[in-house]
C-alpha cells in the first residue's frame, strides 16, 4: 500500500512541474495521477505508430520526438519534430481517427501516459486546460502554415537553410538528421538538399558526419536564415 501511495505522489509530483496543470486543486490532481501510467521510450522507440487506434495521451517533461508518415512506396516523410515535448497524441484527442503520423523518441524520455477518454474527462470538468491545448494546437497550426508559405514563396535551397537554422536551435549545434530527412521537413529533393548543404560546407558553416550535421559557424547560419512573418 505505502509503494502504492509513494507511485501516486511521483506521479502528482510528476504533473505540478507542467503549467496545465498549475490550476488543479490536489484532490482533482491525485484523482488524475491515478489514472496515469508511468511510461518511458529509448532512442529511436516508436510512441505509436501510424493507424493505430488512439488509445492514450503522453506527457512528458521535455524530450525531442520526430513525427512521420510512410509512403506505398516505403519513403519516410518527416511531419515535424518537435524539441521539448510536453504532450503527445492530443491532435486525435477528440477525435476516432487513427494516428495519420507515428511518433518515435529521439532520446531516450520519460513520462506518463493516460487514457485519452480520462483526459476527455479531466477537460470537461475543467476548461481552462482545454484553453491551454487550443492554444498548443493554435501554435503548431500556424507553425504548419509559416512552412506551406515558406514552400510557395521561397527557393528551395534557401528553405533548406532555413530548415537547418531552425534544426540548429532545436537540438543545438549537432544535427541528428541526413539529407534526405531534411529534404523530407523542406519538400525539397534529396539534391536540391545536397546541394545547399555541399554549399554550407565550402564556406566552413557545417560539417557532415556518421548521418549528422554539425554546426561550425552559428552566427553565419543565423545571417543566411530567411525571416518570415509570424501569422
Amino acid at each position: 500500500m505505502k509503494a502504492a501511495n509513494q507511485l501516486v505522489i511521483n506521479k502528482v509530483e510528476f504533473l505540478k512541474t507542467m503549467p496545465l496543470f498549475l490550476d488543479l486543486g490536489p484532490k482533482t490532481l491525485k484523482g488524475f495521477a491515478s489514472s496515469c501510467i508511468s511510461c518511458s521510450f529509448k532512442k529511436g522507440e516508436i510512441i505509436y505508430s501510424e493507424g493505430q487506434e488512439p488509445k492514450f495521451i503522453y506527457m512528458f517533461k521535455s524530450g525531442k520526438i520526430m513525427f512521420f508518415t510512410n509512403t506505398p512506396s516505403g519513403k519516410t516523410i518527416i511531419a515535424n519534430i518537435i524539441s521539448t515535448a510536453t504532450f503527445c497524441g492530443i491532435t486525435n484527442l477528440s477525435i476516432d481517427d487513427p494516428y495519420w503520423t507515428s511518433a518515435k523518441a529521439l532520446e531516450n524520455i520519460n513520462g506518463l501516459r493516460v487514457r485519452r477518454y480520462d483526459f476527455i474527462n479531466l477537460i470537461n470538468h475543467n476548461h481552462k486546460i482545454a484553453w491551454e491545448l487550443i492554444k498548443l494546437l493554435e501554435i503548431s497550426l500556424r507553425s504548419g502554415f509559416n512552412r506551406y508559405i515558406s514552400a510557395l514563396t521561397t527557393s528551395s535551397e534557401q528553405r533548406v537553410l532555413d530548415m537547418l537554422y531552425d534544426l540548429s536551435n532545436k537540438f543545438g549545434l549537432s544535427v541528428p538528421l541526413n539529407d534526405e530527412e531534411i529534404a523530407f521537413l523542406t519538400g525539397t529533393t534529396r539534391e536540391t538538399t545536397t546541394r545547399a548543404i555541399s554549399r554550407l560546407k565550402m564556406k566552413g558553416i557545417v560539417k557532415k558526419y556518421r548521418g549528422r550535421l554539425q554546426v561550425l559557424d552559428p552566427i553565419s547560419l543565423y545571417n543566411l536564415k530567411q525571416y518570415y512573418p509570424v501569422i
